[in-house]
């Protein structure tokens, strides 16, 4: 499993309900389902995820999230703070062996980077042990990634197919 399927494992994530008559999906139940929508290659060494996850093992929920990607981002180098190297994220992008989808990754990279300093904005006055800065690059990274999913990566279900016409995570 790759390390953002492996984030969506921890958040806990879905299946389908409805809120004031529209759909969603309720990030709770399919984590794994939706972990495995758009069945990439992981540029990023999963140890260093284990070893992370080892580390705020006694946190949870958005806590637990922030902390392991910030972790992940620092060991790694490629979010230090809210400093994004683009330039790590691009090497790690280009370890991609598909042609397709290394240039949908670097081009989610390419995007997200351009955001950073709205992120960094947005997650400044966080109360959390840990910011969220790191998720929230890692999250828009992956949005733009099962957005753009090649056809030969993606897995036909109900839930991704909901996640790729981008219906909204319901309320949590």
């Amino acid at each position: 499993m790759h390390f953002f399927g492996l984030i969506i494992v921890l958040l806990g994530v879905s299946f389908e309900v409805t809120v004031n008559g529209e759909d969603c999906i309720d990030t709770k139940t399919q984590a794994k389902e939706i972990s495995e929508c758009c069945d990439m290659h992981n540029p990023i060494d999963l140890s260093v995820a284990e070893e992370c996850v080892e580390k705020y093992k006694d946190l949870s929920g958005e806590e637990l999230i922030a902390c392991i990607y910030e972790c992940v981002g620092d060991k790694t180098g490629v979010i230090q703070g809210t400093t994004v190297s683009k330039d790590k994220l691009l090497e790690n992008a280009n370890k991609v062996p598909d042609e397709k989808m290394k240039k949908v990754v670097i081009a989610a990279i390419e995007l997200c980077a351009e955001q950073a300093a709205k992120l960094a904005e947005e997650t400044a006055n966080h109360s959390m042990k840990c910011s969220p800065f790191a998720f929230m690059v890692g999250e828009c990274i992956m949005r733009h990634i099962y957005a753009e999913c090649p056809e030969n990566f993606w897995k036909k279900s109900d839930v991704c197919d909901k996640i790729k016409a981008g219906v909204p995570k319901c309320p949590q």
